[in-house]
């Protein structure tokens, strides 16, 4: 018979792990700006240990449960461990899905009515089968049976169809699944680590220069000088042509005895009284080489090219993030393969449904699960944390 007070530092573990994983799914909504994850798993999970709680009414003897207690929590059990690896699983997928294909990039981790299949579909139909089944051979009795939780007793194999055997199925698939998912992220890496090289081998960088503020100054300074004496010239230039045709006109007489030296030397005077005073030396732009016929522009040279924030940014390596992705599918693939240790081994052994099994151990860790994984409050493993989660967490620091 098992101990009540392992019973009872089992309800506590699931207990403080579905505590402490609410500020993780916060902090993993808040990152991937999408709430459907977090709220699923969160609920299901606290209902699910809720029921396990209710049972210290009766000393976590499940052979004193209520029958109607009873089948209801081994609905609920059945039923919410399903959707926790639904909802897993759906995640998983929608990340994946959107580094494979870009087109789906904002609505990657948005709801998709395909997700209803795993966290609804799945479950319903388990839960169905595996209850007609327990219903029909008697296997709810838990007389003789001393466990935390009402599960099937005898016969056993009705388990399989729940989450004592399909678990393990699930596992393979998402396990060939990731195997293409890395191998297909991998060919885009180093699609793009080529792509990059190939930009940078045929363009030129070089650093953008620094500018003083004096000397900008002083360049605008100059160019609304060379402006001003333009427009002095041209003033000027009007006037002399002004004047030479109104002596011509009321002087025809003297047109002679004034010669364009005089006229010159008049209007320079008068000009000299003006505000405007040119610089000693004019300043003329330099004109523009003409272009050869055949639209070569080789003559002038090639100018270096700065790096600005459109360019593309130099390939970074993915296998931090790749390795992430990893870590989370093997965990949710352990846990899976946990959570059928025991019924296997009781079903093709002929034996009896064991008191404390790889179930209830699965059960914890999905418990803590987004704790271990993301790694926001239990530093253990450096590639299981998802910077943005810990960041938006560890507020004390902001």
């Amino acid at each position: 018979m098992l101990p009540y007070s392992a019973k009872l530092a089992w309800m506590i573990l699931c207990t403080i792990g579905t505590i402490c994983s609410w500020p993780v799914l916060y902090g993993l909504a808040k990152a991937i700006n999408s709430w459907w994850i977090s709220v699923i798993y969160g609920c299901a999970l606290t209902i699910m240990v809720l029921f396990f709680d209710i049972g210290m009414i009766w000393r976590l003897n499940s052979s004193e449960f209520p029958l109607s207690f009873c089948l209801t929590q081994m609905v609920v059990t059945n039923m919410v461990m399903f959707i926790l690896g639904g909802v897993s699983c759906a995640y998983y997928i929608a990340t994946i899905r959107s580094a494979l294909w870009p087109k789906h990039g904002k609505q990657g981790i948005k709801w998709s009515n395909a997700y209803l299949l795993l966290i609804i579909g799945l479950p319903l139909a388990s839960t169905f089968l595996q209850m007609s089944f327990t219903i029909k051979l008697g296997a709810y009795k838990q007389t003789g049976f001393d466990s935390v939780f009402c599960g099937v007793t005898e016969p056993l194999w009705p388990k399989l169809l729940g989450y004592g055997g399909l678990p393990l199925i699930i596992a393979v698939a998402t396990a060939v699944f990731t195997i293409f998912a890395v191998r297909r992220l991998q060919i885009m890496l180093d699609a793009h680590r080529k792509l990059w090289y190939d930009i940078t081998n045929q363009i030129e960088f070089a650093p953008r220069p620094t500018t003083d503020y004096q000397d900008t100054m002083l360049l605008q300074t100059a160019e609304s000088a060379v402006q001003s004496y333009g427009e002095a010239q041209r003033l000027v230039s009007l006037s002399l042509d002004a004047a030479r045709g109104d002596v011509e006109s009321a002087v025809p007489s003297r047109v002679a005895s004034v010669t364009p030296c005089s006229s010159l030397h008049n209007l320079s005077k008068e000009s000299s009284e003006s505000s405007i005073s040119p610089p000693s030396a004019p300043l003329q732009a330099p004109r523009p080489r003409p272009l050869p016929a055949d639209g070569d522009v080789s003559m002038y040279g090639t100018a270096p090219i700065y790096r600005t924030p459109t360019l593309p940014p130099p390939p970074t390596s993915l296998f931090a993030e790749i390795w992430r992705l990893l870590f989370f599918q093997a965990a949710f693939i352990a846990i899976n393969v946990v959570m059928t240790v025991s019924t296997l081994r009781s079903v093709s052994g002929n034996h009896r449904p064991s008191e404390f099994g790889s179930d209830h151990v699965a059960m914890a860790l999905t418990a803590w699960g987004p704790v271990l994984v993301f790694k926001t409050i239990l530093m253990a493993v450096d590639i299981g944390h998802f910077p943005s989660i810990r960041k938006r967490l560890m507020f004390w620091k902001r």
